[in-house]
This record gives C-alpha cells, sequence and structure tokens, in this order.
C-alpha cells in the first residue's frame, strides 16, 4: 500500500501513535504539518500483523532531494520501530530539536536508561502520579536520591503534553540539563551569574545571551524543558513582544538589500568591531558580514554575492573559523542596549499549563516569593521534589551506598544486588572507565573464587552516566555511577563561551612594537608597505633601527623576524646596524647553549646506556588508586602518566621532568609513580626546597595512600631529633616506604635499603651542591622532577634526547571556575566577601602592587573587620621570616595573607578561596592570570575580585584587559600565550638561571632558534652516534621567490597591517600542503573569494615550501621556464650525498638542464603549468627523501653490527 508518511490509513495510525508517544501530541501536529509540505514521496509500509517484518523503500525514492530513501517499518510486540527514512526527515523538521529519534526507538529494548525508566513507569507510586497529574494543582514526592527526579521526568515526558521549566537551585542547573539530555530530551538551561545586580540593572551580555538562548529555543517550541534557578527567574528581560519585533528568519538564496542590511544592524543597536568575539558585535569584510545575534552560542558569518546571500556559517569566536553551514537562521537584527526594555521576566514566557517541577521547595521558596503570588503560574501544575514536609508519595528510593573508594565492598554490593535479582546499571562517563571498573572487579572476582562470585556478564555496563546513582528497593532496580564509587567529584562546569578577546590582542601586531632580526638584532615593527620590484607588487616590512635605521624586509625572509619577549618585560635597547656586536651575542649564547646540553645529552647518554630496575606492570591496587582520583585525569595528566609508567617500566632508568601549574596534577602523578615503586618493593624519596612544600606533600601523600599499607614519614626542621633518629634508622631498615624531606635527605646520614625512585619537586630552587648531587643519583636510578612553572612544549621538541618532559598545559576538567569579578573599592561587597569566607572557615589574599602601600591597606582591611588577623609576606622580608608568616598563614594562624605578587608559586592552598587583587589595572595579564590561579584548588567555590581605583578612568586597554580576565574564568582556557613571560622563566629554569639573562638579551624566539640550532649540531655532530634515527636534511629558511606576476594580501582584501603581518607569518612557516590547503580555506572563509594576487601569493609560498626542503637558494619562474638555483654554502654532506642525488633525479625530467654562473649551480625546467612546477619539485624531494632513508638505515645497521 502507498500513502503519506503521516496519512490517515489505519495501518499509519499505530506509527502516528508511536510518535505521539515519544514526542508528545503538540510537536506530532508540527511534524505532520511540516512533512505534508516537505515529503514529495509516496512510503511503501508493509506490516503483518504483530511479526516482525519490513519492506525496504524503492531506491529512487527521494525526500525533496535530499536523500535516497531506504526505508522499513518493523512493527513488535512493543510498538512500531523504524530506521532511516522518518528519522532523517524529522532530523531536517525545525520543530524536531531532540536527538535521532530513530536511535532512541531502536535502542528502547536495550538501552539502559530506558529500561530504568520502564521499571519506573510499572511501579504503583508513578502510575498514581500520573493519574493525579492532569488533575491536580500541586503534588509532592518525597525521598528521591540522586538522579531519580530526572528519572521521573524522563517516564512522564513521552506522554505529557504539556511544557516543562524545572526550578533548582543554581549549583545543580547543569546537574539537571546533562541528565535529562541524556534522554534526548531538548533542554536548555537559564544559567545563573553569582555576581551582584540590583532588581532594576540589566543583565550583563553573556548572562543576557544565555538567558535568550535557552528562553527563544524554549519559547519558539524547540524545547521542551526549561531548566532554571531561583536567581534566573528575576533576571529582567525584553519582553515577548521585542522578539516579535526584531525576530527575522534568514535563508540561502535570499534576496537582501546589502548596504541597507548592514546599516539596520548598526542602527539596531550593533556594535562595528574588526573581530566578532561577543554578543551584538558585528564586522564588515567585503561581501562578508560577522555578526553575533542574541540567543545564538556561536557567531554566525553571511556571505552575500551583491544582495544574495550566498551561504550562512556558525563559526568559532576563538579562531574565526566557520565550524558548519546553516541553510536558515533566525536571528534578532536589534541588540537591546536600553536599559528600559528591559520590562519582563521569565515568567513573561510561560503559557498555562506548564508543568513547574520545583527541586527542594522549602530550601528555595525564600528567594523565589513569585512561586506564590504570580498570577502567570496560577494554572501551572507544580510537581514539588523532596520537601520537608508531608508529600504526596514516599520512601520511593535511596541513596547509592558509599563504599568509602574501597572496590571490595562495592563488589560486595554488586553481588548482594545481583544474587536478590535486581536490575543492576553500572554506569560511568565512558568506556575507558567502564572498562577499568570492570577489570577491577574481574580481578576481585579471582581473588575470590572460593566466595559468593559476581556474575559480571548480568551486570547493565552504561558507557554513560547520570549525576548521582540510586537504588529502587522495592523494585529491585539500581543505578550505581562509577565516579561515586571512587568518591571522584563530577561537577559539570558552567558552560561559558571561550573569549576570543584575550588571544587577539595578544597576537595583534602594532606599529612600535619590539621585534627580533635574526641576522640585524632587536628592531620596532613600523607598518607594511607595498613596493615594486621588476614591475610587480609585493609588500615588505619596514623595520626601525637604533639612529633611526630603516630596513625593508621582504616577505620571502619575513620567518626572520619573531617578535621580542622576555620575562622582566622591560623595553630592550635597539640594535644598531653597522656592527658585530648582535652576532657576538649570539656566538656566545650559542657557546653556552652548547655546553649545557652537551652535558645533558652526555647524561642522558650513559643512563640510556645503564641498566636500572624495570618496574613491573601496574597491579589492581594501581588501577583502583589511578580510579580513586577526585578529578578526571585530563588528556596532558594522563599522557603525563602513561610517560613515566613507561619510563619506570623500562630497563634505563628514567630522568623525566614534569612542568604544570599548580594544582594541574603533577602531585598525583608523582604520588602513582611511588605508589608503583612502593608496590615492587622499592623506597621513595621525595625532596622538596622547604619546610612548608615538605608539610604539604607529607599531608597529600598520606592521605591519599592511607588504605593501603603504605608508610609515609617526614624529614624536615620540624621533626624532633629524636623524632629524626628514629625515622632515619626506620628508613635504613626498610621500614619506611617514602621519605618526603628537604635538601635534609641528601645528608651523609641518610641510608636507603633500597632506594628505586626520586622525586624532585622545584629543583631549580636548590643550591650548587644540592644539584651536583642530584646529579650523581639520577645515572643509577629512576628520577621524576616536578616544577609549576610553566615551560613551552616547543622546547620538548628542541629537548628530545636531552630531557624527557612531560608538560601538562590543562587543569582538571571538573574544577568549578573562579568568579571573577572587576569592581571599584566597595566597602560594603568586601567586606561581605571577606565575611562570607571566614563563615565557611576559609582564609583570603589580599595582593598590592606595591609594598608601601601594604600598611595603609592592612589598617583600610581592619576598618571593614576588625578581628582580622593579618600576616604579611612580601619580598624584602628575609627568606626565613617569610616562610615563617607563610607557615603560620597555612597553620591557620592567618585569615588573611596580605602580599605581593610573590604569594608563593609552587603551595597548594585548598582552604584558601578569595583573592582580592588591589589596583588589578597595574598587574599585567598574565600576572592576573597567576594570582587568580592560586584560589580555587579545592571543592568549594572560589571568588577574586578586581579592585580598581575608578572605572570611568581606565584606558580602553586596561579595562579589555580586566574583561578578559574576568571572563575567562576556566583556568587553562586558551591562555598559552599569556603566560609568555613564565614560559620563559622556565626555560631559564631547564638551562639554570644565568641564561634568563640571555634570553632578555636576544628574545625568547631567537634564543629558542639558537637552541634547536645547537641541539640540532650536537645530534648530527658530536653525538651522531646517539642518535641514528636523525635525518640529515638541508632546508633553507632563507630561500628566495620570484613570480612573474604581483603575490600579496591586498589591503583591499585584508585591510588590517596587524593582520596580514599574522597572515604572512603563518604562510611563510608552512610545511606541509594541507597546511597551505587549510589557511586557503580559511582566507575565504573570512574574507571571500582571493583574489588573483592572493592566488599567486599562495603558489609562491608552494613553491618556497618545496624548494627550501631542497637546499635551494632561490627559485624563479620566468615565463614557462623553471630555474632552480641551488645553494652556494652547505654543508659538505650536502654536495657529496644531496647534490648527486639531485643530478641523477633531473636527468629523469624532460628537458632538465644544469649550468653554472658565478659558481652556483642553477637547474632550468621547461613547466607546462603552475602545477607543472610543483610537480618538478616533488619530483626532486622525493628523490633526497630516499636517499635520507637509506642513510639512516645504514647508520642503524652500522651501530647494531659487532
Amino acid at each position: 500500500m502507498c500513502c503519506s508518511a503521516f496519512g490517515k490509513c489505519k495501518r499509519h495510525e499505530k506509527l502516528e501513535n508511536f510518535i505521539e508517544l515519544q514526542l508528545g501530541k503538540r510537536l506530532l501536529n508540527k511534524c505532520r504539518a511540516w512533512c505534508s509540505r516537505e515529503l514529495a514521496c509516496a512510503h511503501s509500509i508493509n506490516i503483518d500483523g504483530e511479526t516482525s517484518s519490513a519492506q525496504p523503500l524503492p531506491s529512487d525514492h527521494t525526500t525533496s532531494g535530499k536523500a535516497t530513501l531506504r526505508s522499513a517499518f518493523i512493527q513488535s510486540e512493543r510498538g512500531m520501530y523504524f530506521t532511516t527514512a522518518i528519522s532523517y526527515t524529522l532530523d531536517e523538521c525545525p520543530y524536531f530539536c531532540a536527538p535521532r529519534l530513530h536511535h532512541h526507538c531502536m535502542q528502547k529494548r536495550t538501552d539502559p536508561f530506558e529500561r530504568v525508566v520502564e521499571c519506573i513507569r510499572s511501579t504503583e507510586w508513578f502510575r498514581a502520579l500520573e493519574s493525579r497529574l492532569p488533575t491536580e494543582r500541586s503534588l509532592s514526592l518525597k525521598t528521591l536520591h540522586g538522579s531519580l527526579g530526572c528519572f521521573v521526568l524522563a517516564a512522564f515526558y513521552p506522554s505529557l503534553d504539556r511544557r516543562i521549566v524545572v526550578v533548582t537551585a543554581a549549583d545543580s542547573v547543569e546537574r539537571w540539563t546533562h541528565d535529562l539530555e541524556q534522554f534526548g530530551i531538548c533542554t536548555r538551561a537559564c544559567i545563573p551569574t553569582r555576581r551582584r545586580r540590583t532588581a532594576t540593572t540589566a543583565p550583563e551580555h553573556s548572562e543576557l545571551n544565555t538567558a535568550l538562548d535557552a528562553l527563544s529555543t524554549y519559547w519558539q517550541e524547540r524545547a521542551t524543558v526549561l531548566v532554571v534557578a531561583p536567581e534566573t527567574w528575576q533576571l529582567r528581560l525584553p519582553p515577548p513582544e521585542w522578539f516579535q519585533e526584531n525576530a527575522i528568519t534568514l535563508h540561502v538564496g535570499d534576496e537582501l538589500p546589502f548596504e541597507e542590511f548592514r546599516q539596520f544592524l548598526v542602527l539596531g543597536g550593533y556594535h562595528r568591531t574588526d573581530y566578532v568575539t561577543e554578543p551584538g558585535e558585528l564586522s564588515v569584510r567585503g561581501g562578508i558580514v560577522d555578526l553575533f545575534p542574541l540567543g545564538w552560542p556561536l557567531p554566525l558569518r553571511l556571505e552575500f554575492f551583491g544582495d544574495q546571500i550566498e551561504s550562512i556559517r556558525e563559526f568559532d569566536p576563538l579562531s574565526q573559523r566557520s565550524i558548519r553551514q546553516l541553510e536558515e537562521a533566525s536571528i534578532f537584527v536589534a541588540y537591546p542596549r536600553d536599559e528600559q526594555l528591559f520590562t519582563a521576566s521569565i515568567e513573561d514566557f510561560l503559557e498555562p499549563q506548564t508543568v513547574i517541577v520545583i527541586e527542594h521547595p522549602d530550601e528555595i521558596a525564600q528567594r523565589w516569593e513569585a512561586l506564590a503570588v504570580s498570577p502567570q503560574l496560577r494554572d501551572c501544575t507544580r510537581l514539588l521534589l523532596n520537601p520537608l514536609g508531608k508529600a504526596d508519595i514516599t520512601d520511593v528510593s535511596s541513596p547509592q551506598p558509599s563504599s568509602g573508594a574501597a572496590v571490595g565492598h562495592v563488589y560486595d554490593l554488586l553481588a548482594e544486588l545481583e544474587h536478590a535479582g535486581s536490575l543492576v546499571v553500572l554506569c560511568a562517563d565512558s568506556a575507558i572507565h567502564l572498562e577499568r571498573l570492570r577489570a577491577l572487579l574481574r580481578s576481585l572476582g579471582e581473588q575470590r573464587a572460593h566466595e559468593t562470585s559476581l556474575r559480571l556478564d548480568r551486570i547493565v555496563w552504561c558507557p554513560r552516566t547520570p549525576d548521582a546513582g540510586f537504588l529502587l528497593p522495592r523494585e529491585g532496580v539500581a543505578v550505581i555511577t562509577e565516579h561515586q564509587i571512587f568518591e571522584r567529584r563530577r561537577v559539570r562546569s558552567e558552560q561559558q563561551r571561550r573569549s576570543a578577546l584575550t588571544l587577539r590582542e595578544l597576537q595583534q601586531l602594532r606599529r612600535g612594537d619590539y621585534l627580533v632580526h635574526i641576522d640585524k638584532g632587536i628592531c620596532q615593527f613600523d607598518g607594511l608597505d607595498t613596493i615594486t620590484i621588476n614591475g610587480h607588487q609585493q609588500e615588505c616590512i619596514r623595520l626601525l633601527f637604533a639612529d633611526g635605521d630603516t630596513v625593508y624586509l621582504h616577505l620571502n625572509n619575513i620567518n626572520k623576524v619573531e617578535r621580542y619577549s622576555a620575562a622582566d618585560g622591560t623595553p630592550p635597547a635597539l640594535s644598531k646596524l653597522g656592527t658585530r656586536e648582535w652576532e657576538r651575542k649570539k656566538a656566545r649564547v650559542k657557546g653556552k647553549i652548547k655546553d649545557i646540553a652537551r652535558d645533558l645529552i652526555a647524561l642522558y647518554a650513559k643512563r640510556k646506556a645503564s641498566t636500572g630496575f624495570a618496574f613491573p606492570p601496574d597491579t589492581a591496587w594501581q588501577i583502583e588508586l589511578e580510579a580513586s582520583f577526585m578529578y578526571e585525569d585530563t588528556p596532558d595528566q594522563a599522557r603525563a602518566t602513561d610517560e613515566v609508567k613507561r619510563d619506570m617500566e623500562s630497563p634505563s632508568p628514567m630522568d623525566r621532568l614534569i612542568c604544570g601549574d599548580v594544582g594541574f596534577g603533577k602531585t598525583e602523578i608523582a604520588i602513582r609513580a611511588a605508589f608503583k615503586a612502593v608496590q615492587a618493593g622499592k623506597q621513595v624519596a621525595v625532596l622538596v626546597p622547604t619546610t612548608i612544600l615538605a608539610r604539604q606533600h607529607y599531608q597529600t601523600f598520606s592521605e591519599r595512600l592511607a588504605r593501603y599499607p603504605v608508610r609515609v614519614e617526614m624529614l624536615s626542621r620540624l621533626r624532633s631529633s629524636a623524632e629524626q633518629h628514629t625515622v632515619l634508622n626506620d628508613l635504613a631498615q626498610g621500614k619506611v616506604d617514602i621519605i618526603i624531606g628537604t635538601h635534609r635527605l641528601l645528608s651523609d646520614d641518610v641510608r636507603f635499603q633500597d632506594l628505586g625512585l626520586l622525586i624532585i619537586d622545584e629543583e631549580q630552587r636548590f643550591g650548587v651542591a644540592a644539584k651536583e648531587k642530584l646529579r650523581q643519583l639520577r645515572a643509577t636510578i629512576d628520577t621524576l622532577t616536578l616544577t609549576a612553572t610553566p615551560i613551552p612544549r616547543t622546547l620538548n621538541f628542541s629537548l628530545m634526547g636531552a630531557r624527557d618532559l612531560s608538560i601538562i598545559e590543562t587543569p582538571p576538567r571538573n574544577r568549578l571556575p573562579v568568579e571573577t569579578e572587576v569592581i571599584e573599592w566597595d566597602e560594603g561587597l568586601l567586606r561581605s566577601a571577606i565575611t562570607r569566607e571566614l563563615e565557611r572557615d576559609g582564609q583570603l589574599f589580599v595582593v598590592s602592587d606595591s609594598i608601601e602601600d601594604i600598611p595603609a591597606l592592612q589598617q583600610r582591611l581592619l576598618a571593614l573587620v576588625p578581628t582580622l588577623r593579618i600576616g604579611i609576606a612580601h619580598g624584602q622580608l628575609h627568606p626565613h621570616a617569610l616562610e615563617t608568616v607563610v607557615e603560620r598563614f597555612l597553620e591557620r594562624k592567618y585569615d588573611v595573607l596580605l602580599a605581593t605578587k610573590i604569594v608563593e608559586n609552587g603551595l597548594d592552598m585548598p582552604n584558601v578561596n578569595t583573592i582580592i587583587i588591589v589596583n588589578a589595572e597595574r598587574f599585567g595579564l598574565a600576572e592576573l592570570y597567576q594570582l587568580r590561579g592560586r584560589v580555587g584548588r579545592s571543592n568549594r567555590q572560589a571568588y577574586c575580585y578586581l579592585v580598581v581605583q575608578s572605572l570611568q578612568k581606565l584606558n580602553r586597554q586596561a579595562l579589555e584587559r580586566l574583561r578578559a580576565i574576568e571572563e575567562l574564568t576556566d583556568l587553562g582556557s586558551g591562555f598559552q600565550l599569556a603566560l609568555r613571560d613564565l614560559e620563559i622563566r622556565g626555560a631559564g629554569n631547564i638551562f639554570g638561571a644565568e641564561q634568563s639573562g640571555y634570553i632578555n638579551e636576544l628574545g625568547f624566539d631567537t634564543y629558542h632558534r639558537i637552541l634547536d640550532e645547537a641541539v640540532q649540531e650536537l645530534r648530527t655532530e658530536e653525538f651522531a652516534e646517539l642518535f641514528p634515527d636523525q635525518e640529515r636534511s638541508f632546508v633553507n629558511d632563507s630561500i628566495a621567490i620570484e613570480l612573474p606576476d604581483d603575490a600579496l594580501l591586498p589591503a583591499t582584501y585584508v585591510p588590517s597591517d596587524a593582520d596580514r603581518f599574522q597572515w604572512y607569518k603563518r604562510l611563510y612557516r608552512c610545511t606541509s600542503v594541507a597546511e597551505l590547503s587549510q589557511i586557503r580555506e580559511e582566507l575565504h572563509d573570512r574574507y571571500g573569494p582571493l583574489p588573483p594576487e592572493t592566488e599567486q601569493l599562495l603558489y609562491g609560498v608552494h613553491l618556497r615550501m618545496l624548494g627550501s626542503q631542497l637546499g635551494a637558494d632561490r627559485i624563479r619562474v620566468e615565463g614557462s621556464l623553471l630555474c632552480i638555483e641551488l645553494p652556494r654554502a652547505a654543508p659538505q654532506w650536502y654536495y657529496e650525498q644531496m647534490f648527486p642525488t639531485i643530478v641523477a633525479a633531473a636527468a629523469e625530467i624532460t628537458g632538465a638542464r644544469f649550468r653554472q654562473v658565478n659558481s652556483i649551480a642553477i637547474l632550468d625546467v621547461p613547466i607546462a603549468s603552475a602545477a607543472h612546477a610543483v610537480e618538478v619539485l616533488e619530483q626532486l624531494l622525493a628523490a633526497t627523501a630516499q636517499l635520507r632513508r637509506e642513510t639512516s638505515r645504514r647508520l642503524k645497521t652500522a651501530k647494531t653490527s659487532p
């Protein structure tokens, strides 16, 4: 039979009934109307009674030309199931926003969550609730533990023909949203801000955008559940009429007067800017309009051809790259900047008969009086979850039992539940976590073979998880979450739009900024100039040197300049042209670097050649310990852990350096390594520079290893002589597994029975004698070094083969972001902030930019809270006195540590969760980021107050800097550039303090380049036998390209000098065709079709990329002739090996011939096209690559042969 997809025949009524069950009648009607317009074909469906059968559609049936329909509807005992055709159509339907219905339907009988929901639907209490809900105004349920409330709502959802609003505490909004989305329920959350706002002020941009995104989706009926907090309920918003008046839907292909549209947006309140990163911003480049409409999570890019919309794309505000194509976009063409518009609230967007679910109503009643008095809510049904008093339904569930992070207890619980015949659903965040838990339980089962065993095959394993587990004892259902088993916190951080402002500002190059020319020295950027060379236009960089001298740098040599950056930020002196001072500086630094690198490589070689102890693989205890870490491992942390274990399990002694900020997980990696060593019968020494760090590590190691038979001791001046004597005796006898101490551990009277692992924290802070003793230890035992100073990841590649590095750049994912607010000195607010912290038994940092201001600031603080106990710390204190102050602060003898920016790096102070930075406008971006990072190290919400003298008097740069730090609340959120000065200090830590001086002289990038050269020379010359895999190559970065046509980025295409400079830098650093193609796509995406000059530029870059790998000095294209000038100056091996190979390869190319001009070898090749020129260079490169592989193979053979 044939009929429309939503026709009225009886056989299709089953399909309609099923879709109504899944979607609800409201969305079914809208889907039916949409599909009747969109479906141009008939669907063949064959249903035979109650047996499962399917009749596929002919392959030529299509839906609006969008897809081939190969579908089947299947009738089974539970209802109508279907596969592709309708699900595809509904995916296109604007009214259907839940995840793919066909996936949900086909998984219905096997999905773990759906099985639990089916059990809930079969309970007496649920059926009673379901029957009373349509007629009663208020119903209440008690003892809904864990995430059961979301499961109950999911059980109601398919048959509920009404909209839903969930009201819950601010810190539970994300929990509800996440859990409901696990069921495919399209949910939107209004996330409240924790900052103060009076009833008459409009919300700030980020909060307004989040609220409008949620409300617009909910209001347009593209989402059926809205989750809000009481604070958000009072949010002042534009009224619904404003949305109706300013909403417009744009389609690809629409005719829209370009100029009128642009002016309309500006008049409507959009702000013109170069880059669109914030809601309400607008940028126009040629025929491309970037705008960030309210209610959209990402900005939009409209590309016009004349007055016609050619494409609509969402793009990433950080990278400015398009993410996905859209066929249409409903936007608001105005941006509400007039606060008089904000006259409505969320209540005005709700309709009668809405079901309002209120969690813990008694706790939020005081903050949400509108619940009782609002006329808009009188017709709504209220479902109260977990009220304090009486309830209509009680004794529903019990919480997931606590296991104390002991897998043995979990095993017993699961075995008991499984033998009782319960449905046990075991949930984890990922398949990896699930498999790890399965392995642990399997291992325990093998150990308990003689006892009651657990049938793992009877457990339902689910690779996604609700926020918290629960038990339904009467129904025999248990939902158990892995993160609760191991007592690992699972905090879903607030969704925050990534701010591109900071990165953009840091990347911007302005006139007057300092650069370093590798050959000529330090100079200033003075813009770009277009010059004519041989009748063709090309751009050059204008550089200013000392005495007003100017140098025009051709783009061929753009890689010779880098931005100047140094640790102290002091402006450098410009270099003087015509002298050899710059060359002498470079030579001096290169010599020093070679000396240090030579020692590092020699030590590395000695260690690799010696035989140490190969630790065994992980045990069940090891897996259990790692699973109990309270945060999820970041990719960096997981990688570092694997690298450490791999080193320990190899027979060569380990010497690995782990770099990462405080709280990024270095200590956890050290604990795992120490535990691995102890299980192998080895002892571990943890060496730290201060007694404070010693005590911190002692507490941390002791707490993490408390459940295992591991003895942890500490050796420092905090221990009495008698205690130290006892510890030393036990250490020598092997009774102490892990010893933590200061340089006292290096004393001659400290003896180990079997030391297997040395962990060093902040090695750069030890003296020369201590470092020398450590150097001797390194060659024989496994060594793990930790540093809290970030080190650039690029140094990892430079030092490969000299020092093993693991770099952790991202913090734990589940940490609460630090709430940051820029304020003027406000006594009421600051008093409230201090009092709030003290009331929760916490402590505070107050940071001043000046030592001279500290006494006055101390008096101002005491005036706010007279009972404050204030400790003072600054750089002019004696080191012992400073340590005493910090120690007393850690002992909680002070409430506030009033300090300069020396707040000690490396200390973890989880009890300090409020920081007040006074005169914040005087601090740099990286300093503010680093200071704020000192708080927020625990499970408490942390606060950072940036106090400025006057918000009105701030200059634009300071204001944008403070705005950026205020919005980038997530740790590690794309802030590598802001950490530049810290990375430079990190480089100094690797090579010694004197190197920091050289970095200041040359700039970090030039120093890094010289380091690369020095290490490369050592690898290929002095230590060539250690690196047989090292391929010899001669890459000429100074190659010149001469083309017959203009090759540049026209100012009419990319208007900003700074942007063109950055594009040129990227282009001339290309190392692969894929990278060049990506740049081409980005240029087209951001600026429109490439003009001929830019196409020629990219062609030249492609030739340059290939020619530089050949070592060529110059490549010229003269009509139909490609001229390749081979290098005049190159290493001897180049002429002995590479040159003959190029000659042989050229002999295979038709028409190729060599000639010599002034001792320069030039290869001339006739070419038919640009593609032919590229093909010639690739052919030559292929031959040289083959030569390198054969040479490497010979070196390996020579090394391994006796």
